[in-house]
């Protein structure tokens, strides 16, 4: 871990300086054997979730099952950006740089989210 940026820092007082450590195997209840991090080995489509069509990284193009309907809360970073569908995808664009996004599957109901995330680590796995 020494060569990570967060980790360089760690002394310091900023609250905001974290570095998370992933679990050994990832554990969400569903029986998926797989590593608790890790990349997937090759690219595929299906794992961008940058817009292709859009003008950059902050533009951003999700399954529509993304889509936060009133009164879901959004991902976090997005919650007073404007959200649209548009057939099979909601789009979305980011104010500046951002990681760690989080959308809370226990709080609100995002059907299919979940599903949507464990065939993508089936089909293409990671190491």
């Amino acid at each position: 871990m020494e060569y990570h940026p967060h980790w360089q820092d760690y002394g310091d007082e900023n609250p905001r300086n974290t570095l998370y450590v992933a679990r050994e195997k990832l554990d969400i209840g569903d029986g998926l054997e797989a590593p608790g991090a890790g990349v997937f080995p090759r690219f595929d489509d299906r794992l961008l979730l940058t817009d292709p069509n859009g003008t950059g990284v902050t533009h951003w193009r999700l399954p529509k099952i993304f889509h936060p309907h009133p009164p879901k809360t959004p991902l976090t970073y997005y919650g007073k950006r404007e959200w649209t569908i548009e057939v099979d995808y909601t789009y979305v664009q980011r104010n500046g740089p951002g990681q760690e996004f989080v959308l809370d599957l226990d709080r609100d109901k995002y059907d299919g989210v979940k599903d949507w995330a464990l065939g993508l680590i089936r089909e293409f796995g990671t190491k």
